[in-house]
């Protein structure tokens, strides 16, 4: 795309600059790393699409150092961008971090009528001077919502947090939201309508409130190569009936002992012949408690592969479990699908739990989803979508997702924060 698609209304069409505020410790080794987390996804995603629009993304990084007494700014480029870096502590007397945010935008020398911030995080976005219009896509989901969705106790135990840090936060989120709700030069530009649901709910208005599309890309282009050689041989073995649970770490959110649960009685039935799961480290010691949810005929029918590299998984995994059997979401919240609607581009079917916080929830038909509970998901791991249906939903995803879609509903929000500045 060479120029910037217009969008309802008067488009930002001066928009020349935007500011991508991330935490210092996401910076991956390379604009191409493997191993990344989802906002480091969509930041370089976002990056390229801006360059590719003729918009120049910079980067402000802030690091939190509990040590440090006073704020220090760092100008350098990172990743190839021009960068600055602000290494503060929340501790900090209010005006010590606005002063050492706003000396970080001075830093850069950007003209605000053709500049916006674009912040990955509402806990810094406060501290930025509010003549700066900015875009906010909160990555980290808001500790009130997961509450509300789990409990207190059981939010607190998915962010493996004690007590003192879950409640930092909680405070810290609502600070920071109270303060940019008075801020009309403001808007969020969400991957996940469960952020957007949240912040209805405080009442932002709605003009303020973009849903913008999981920048995952395109269909991938399979290669065989990129499989695991323990893959390859399962080919003729499988018979399409293999589960397959991709995730980066085996954490309270993703539930993979409830996916084993469901794995263990598809197994015990016939449905499903070897389960597959991607994650964590070589040597967790929880595969081999969850080898135990099995029945002894069955444990070797369980296979392990620690985190795996983002092309391994997009085209050589994704590809090979569209004709061998299924990918499943267990997950008891989750915000952002990336993982999913990568598998789906690549072909295959995901099997979603019926919940208001699963967010692939809204890409996937409803035979697609399940009750959440081990005995339906082992039901309808039983049930396999034909590859019409399966290219009509990859299809449908892959238009909600193009870049064209991504840079069109971010300019709506770019343009109402240029509408209130």
């Amino acid at each position: 795309m060479s120029t910037i698609e217009k969008v309802e209304g008067k488009p930002h069409t001066s928009l020349k600059n935007i500011v991508i505020v991330m935490n210092r410790r996401f910076v991956p080794k390379s604009k191409n790393g493997q191993y990344i987390y989802g906002v480091v996804q969509h930041v370089m995603y976002m990056a390229s699409l801006f360059e590719s629009c003729g918009i120049r993304p910079l980067f402000l990084y802030y690091g939190r150092e509990q040590s440090r007494e006073t704020p220090v700014v760092e100008k350098e480029t990172l990743l190839g961008y021009e960068s600055v870096t602000v290494r503060f502590d929340f501790g900090m007397a209010q005006q010590d971090k606005e002063r050492a945010f706003a000396q970080g935008l001075d830093a850069l020398n950007l003209n605000w009528d053709e500049s916006i911030i674009y912040s990955q995080s509402i806990a810094v976005a406060d501290f930025f001077p509010d003549y700066a219009p900015m875009v906010v896509t909160n990555h980290s989901p808001f500790v009130e919502s997961v509450f509300q969705a789990l409990g207190p106790e059981m939010g607190r135990r998915a962010f493996d947090w004690d007590h003192p840090k879950a409640d930092f936060l909680l405070v810290r989120q609502g600070e920071a939201l109270s303060a940019l709700a008075k801020r009309p030069n403001v808007s969020f530009a969400e991957i996940s309508h469960i952020q957007l649901r949240y912040l209805r709910g405080l009442g932002f208005d709605e003009a303020r409130l973009i849903a913008l599309p999981p920048g995952v890309g395109r269909r991938p282009v399979p290669n065989d190569e990129l499989l695991p050689d323990q893959i390859k041989k399962l080919t003729n073995d499988v018979h399409g009936k293999c589960a397959l649970f991709p995730v980066s770490r085996f954490d309270y959110f993703k539930d993979v002992d409830f996916f084993m649960d469901a794995a263990a009685i598809a197994m015990e039935n016939g449905t499903i012949a070897t389960t597959i799961l991607v994650g964590s480290e070589p040597d967790d010691p929880k595969v081999a408690e969850l080898r135990e949810k099995l029945k002894a005929p069955h444990r070797d029918n369980l296979i392990h592969f620690p985190r795996q590299p983002h092309d391994v998984l997009t085209r050589g995994i994704f590809p090979w479990i569209a004709q061998h059997g299924v990918v499943v979401c267990s997950s008891r919240y989750d915000l952002v699908p990336y993982t999913m609607l990568e598998a789906i581009l690549a072909g295959a079917q995901v099997l979603i739990p019926a919940s208001d916080y699963v967010g692939a929830k809204v890409y996937v038909p409803q035979e697609w989803t399940y009750s959440r509970t081990p005995e339906k998901l082992a039901e309808i791991m039983a049930v396999r979508a034909d590859e019409m249906t399966k290219q009509q939903i990859c299809n449908k995803v892959e238009e909600q997702v193009s870049d064209e879609n991504v840079i069109r509903f971010f300019l709506a929000a770019a343009q109402t924060t240029a509408l209130t500045s």
